[in-house]
């Protein structure tokens, strides 16, 4: 977020890191070269959380910034996937892999006294290659 006017601006940055650890459950049938697969899980997300923001002067005279708090949290995360394999040969597969992912945390040390709410989605689509030992 930027904005400036009257020769002063001013900007803010939030930055978000996640890592999830996760029990997954698949269904993937074996027969033939063709593998679908459907699965989901649930596990913990471990999320940190920060907020910059800076002013610039008149003329680049004054103006400051800083930062709040980081915040690290732990919280609930749920993950549902889809995707097939196919077998080129014994050993050389190929396919695709398309992952949603949910976590969802309170971050209350960002902002003394105020909670903040924070969902957080994400959609993959991802092609693999592998080889079979």
């Amino acid at each position: 977020l930027s904005e400036s006017g009257g020769g002063v601006s001013a900007s803010a940055t939030l930055s978000r890191g996640t890592n999830a650890a996760m029990a997954d459950v698949e269904w993937r049938p074996r027969d033939g070269r063709f593998h679908p697969f459907v699965g989901a899980g649930l596990g913990a997300a471990f999320t940190s959380i920060n907020i910059s923001a800076g002013i610039g002067g008149i003329g680049g005279i004054g103006g400051g910034g800083g930062s709040l708090p980081t915040d690290n949290e732990v919280s609930f995360a749920a993950q549902g996937f889809f995707g097939f394999d196919y077998d080129f040969t014994s050993n050389l597969y190929g396919g695709v892999t398309g992952t949603f992912f949910y976590t969802d945390a309170d971050y209350t040390k960002l902002i003394p006294g105020v909670k903040l709410n924070i969902a957080y989605q994400e959609l993959a689509v991802m092609a693999h290659l592998g080889w079979k030992f």
